[in-house]
């Protein structure tokens, strides 16, 4: 039964997503997203600049954000990192009407940038 459920589930989200159909009771919503350093050579430049040892900042690879966080404090990493850290938007998931997330709109996102 699980296994059905997961492919009813499947098929509605993808009807959702694919072809705008409106399921009573749900709605869609961007799902769970992840920060990312976009530019990792850049954002060790700014940590040392602020006065981080490279031997605190890097293993084999720059730290994770929330190793960053934890050493260099939340909202001075967002003011040094700034241009650096992106979060790209959350795939589009199905849930419940009850849920608090704003509806899904993909054409937001189309719109992003704007050539000059």
């Amino acid at each position: 039964m699980t296994a059905w459920a997961n492919r009813v589930k499947a098929y509605a989200q993808e009807e959702a997503v694919d072809n705008g159909r409106v399921f009573p009771g749900y709605k869609l919503v961007a799902g769970r997203s992840v920060r990312r350093i976009e530019d990792a050579a850049k954002a060790e430049a700014l940590l040392e600049e602020a006065g981080y040892k490279k031997a605190d900042i890097l293993k084999t690879e720059l730290l994770t954000i929330s190793k960053l966080e934890k050493l260099v404090g939340k909202k001075k990493l967002t003011k040094l990192l700034d241009d650096v850290i992106v979060k790209p938007p959350g795939k589009p998931t199905l849930v419940p009407d009850s849920d608090p997330r704003p509806v899904f709109n993909s054409a937001t996102n189309d719109f992003d940038v704007i050539p000059d």
